[in-house]
């Protein structure tokens, strides 16, 4: 039986789609990217990229990209820090 698929996240860009679904993907979460080909000649328009897990992933899933997330946000943090 099939498990019907959820959007939990959308994209502007194809490269932060993918490294959000390879991460899901080596957390052992399924998911695909759909319209990501679609997205490069009208982003707006399709709404973006959309990565949908299986409804019985939803929770993990959103749960391993607030992690990922939160993990950018420290790495751009201590980049961005000036030497004095």
């Amino acid at each position: 039986m099939y498990e019907k698929l959820v959007t939990i996240a959308r994209f502007h860009f194809v490269g932060e789609a993918q490294i959000a679904k390879l991460t899901l993907v080596s957390k052992g979460i399924d998911c695909i990217l759909a319209d990501e080909f679609m997205s490069t000649y009208v982003p707006i328009a399709m709404g973006g990229i959309r990565l949908q897990v299986r409804e019985s992933d939803v929770e993990r899933a959103e749960e391993i990209l607030q992690e990922l997330e939160a993990n950018s946000s420290i790495e751009e943090n201590e980049s961005g820090d000036c030497e004095e």
